[in-house]
Formats: structure tokens, C-alpha cells, sequence
């Protein structure tokens, strides 16, 4: 995502964690590992991943306090379903008919849902034209 400029940041699991920093490295994307405190896990840990070090740096310094309209920008979801996340707008609810539908919008908007999903659907296109293994999977 952050390749296709879909994103601005994401996260990666922490396995094979030096295989993971050698392509970053390659790839030229910042990453630091961050973590969360979870009420039932305890501390949860990821590797945090930008697509220029500018954002890497705004990340970095307020992965903690950022608000939830500047991690929706930043993980690539269009306004109107940031806004039905932070219930400042209608949400809908259900509709799960494509594989984009599940992975990308968990939360969609009532008023903009059509919008929404065509974006989605655009971005598992993208995905789809330049790696149709990732697609696949």
C-alpha cells in the first residue's frame, strides 16, 4: 500500500523481523518498531513503516497521541469512513460482497458508502494489475 501510494504509513508483523529490515532498507521506507499497551495482551509490537522520512518522524513522535482523522489519513482511508469511525457522520453497517469490502472498510460511511467502496475496489484493482500474487493471497 504504501508503495502504490494508497498509504502514508502502515504496520508489518514482527516475524522474520531482519528479512523484513533488509527489504525495508532496499526499499528506502523508514521503520522503527512501536508498540501499544492492549488491556487483555498486554504490550503489543509491530514494526511501524512510512513512506518518506518526514512521516516517519510525525509518526514516530506521536504514534501515541495522534488523533484518529490523522491515523486514518496517514493508513490511506478516505475522509468520510474516518469520520463514520469517529462517529461524526452516519455509519453503515454490513455489506460484505468483495474481498476489498472486508479487508479495506471495516467501517464505512451510510452517505458516502458508494464512494467508499469504489475506492477500495479501485485500490485491490491496483493491487491486482501489479502483483496479481498479492491479489491472490
Amino acid at each position: 500500500m504504501l508503495l502504490t501510494r494508497h498509504q502514508f504509513t502502515g504496520e508489518i508483523k514482527l516475524r522474520e523481523l531482519q528479512k523484513i529490515k533488509e527489504l525495508l532498507v532496499k526499499l528506502n521506507l523508514p521503520y522503527f518498531i512501536n508498540s501499544r499497551v492492549h488491556s487483555k495482551k498486554g504490550q503489543i509490537k509491530w514494526i511501524q513503516v512510512s513512506a518518506n522520512q518526514v512521516i516517519h518522524q510525525f509518526v514516530k513522535q506521536n504514534s501515541k497521541t495522534m488523533s484518529s482523522f490523522e491515523a486514518g489519513l496517514l493508513y490511506g482511508y478516505p475522509p468520510t469512513a474516518v469520520l463514520a469511525f469517529m462517529n461524526l457522520i452516519p455509519r453503515k453497517a454490513g455489506g460484505m460482497y468483495h474481498p476489498a469490502d472486508y479487508w479495506f472498510s471495516l467501517v464505512r460511511s451510510k452517505d458516502w458508502n458508494t464512494e467508499e467502496r469504489q475506492y477500495y475496489r479501485k485500490i485491490f484493482q491496483n493491487i491486482k494489475r501489479i502483483s496479481p500474487k498479492i491479489y491472490t493471497e
